[in-house]
């Protein structure tokens, strides 16, 4: 892994397939609520195997957010066999970078291990673009939100949405994230997340939009950056980072700070920051993290903020009549075995 460069990895890699459902299964009507990584690939992993009613509504508008996320070598070779990175968004390919190395380091530069790391990462837009690419149009509709289902006598469910149309599926997959409105049906009881006692800022920036001076000093403080993970300890307790190149010259960057409470709203997961707090951020960050990421958190536009949680009791199934939950409407977790999208 550590010799191979991308693309060969890649035509290495098998491509998994999906198997194709009998005739009588692929003429169920299937609804996907949620958009994102899981919902997305469910619908797309539904149309190869054969399903032709199938649907998915998204709360959002079709415009995301999101940063860099770690691809393990079994989502890759679901994407393969999807054709995701044959396509992508508008017919380009989605890239995927190829990280050799893992460093945990101290902010002060020392190095504490370095050691192979196997993964692969991508960015969370061009991976969601990618999916939406390999289905029909007409398939994904956006800004509509769906608030609850109830069965049926036939067993099918009738999903409600808050602009007080419903409709009628004979399988909902629910993959709306932790806060799914789907997720305590499955159990007959609440399923409460666990705010984990931290949140991050995030933030992406292009190689070539660094000033000269910031970019001679990353490249100086992480010369490996372009096939290496950095996990780095801060100087005072409750903070650490993680520094990777996303591809393509860009940088993605993310700062962990304890807290005792959550920083979004309530009901909220990820918050815009108020400008005091980005400039507190910037002030304090070559201090915090030297020279090279400091200088880069200086200068990147619109960082967010992402509280962290998990699930506080795990579901003892994922399944309830015709309703299914995934992702991490099933099982949300932190991120540091970058696992969440992959799970999903």
């Amino acid at each position: 892994f550590t010799d191979l460069s991308t693309t060969a990895l890649l035509q290495a890699l098998p491509a998994l397939r999906v198997p194709k459902a009998s005739a009588e299964v692929a003429q169920k009507r299937v609804l996907v609520v949620g958009g994102s990584i899981g919902g997305l690939a469910a619908a797309a992993c539904l149309r190869a195997a054969g399903f032709q009613r199938v649907s998915v509504v998204e709360r959002s508008q079709a415009t995301r957010k999101g940063a860099g996320i770690a691809v393990d070598d079994a989502s890759s070779a679901v994407l393969k066999g999807l054709g995701v990175l044959d396509r992508g968004a508008s017919g380009e390919q989605v890239s995927l970078k190829r990280l050799r190395w893992l460093e945990e380091r101290m902010a002060s530069g020392k190095t504490l291990v370095r050691q192979p790391y196997p993964a692969v990462s991508a960015l969370y837009v061009e991976v969601l673009a990618g999916l939406a690419s390999v289905l029909p149009e007409g398939v994904v509709s956006y800004g509509r939100k769906a608030t609850g289902h109830e069965v049926l006598q036939d067993g099918s469910a009738r999903v409600h949405f808050d602009e007080g149309h419903s409709v009628d599926c004979d399988l909902l997959i629910a993959a709306d994230g932790p806060r799914s409105s789907f997720k305590a049906a499955v159990e007959g009881r609440d399923m409460p997340l666990r705010f984990a006692g931290y949140f991050a800022w995030r933030g992406t920036i292009e190689m070539q939009e660094l000033p000269s001076d910031v970019r001679d000093g990353l490249m100086r403080d992480f010369p490996d950056l372009g096939n290496c993970l950095y996990a780095i300890t801060g100087a005072e307790p409750g903070r650490h980072a993680v520094l990777y190149n996303l591809g393509g010259g860009l940088v993605n960057w993310l700062i962990y700070e304890s807290r005792a409470t959550p920083r979004a709203a309530a009901g909220q997961t990820t918050a815009a920051a108020e400008p005091e707090e980005i400039a507190h951020l910037r002030s304090t960050a070559r201090a915090r993290w030297g020279e090279g990421l400091g200088g880069v958190i200086e200068v990147t536009a619109d960082p967010f903020l992402n509280d962290i949680y998990d699930q506080e009791c795990p579901l003892e199934t994922f399944v309830a009549g015709p309703l299914a939950v995934l992702g991490d409407a099933a099982h949300a977790i932190t991120p540091h075995l970058a696992k969440g999208s992959n799970l999903a």
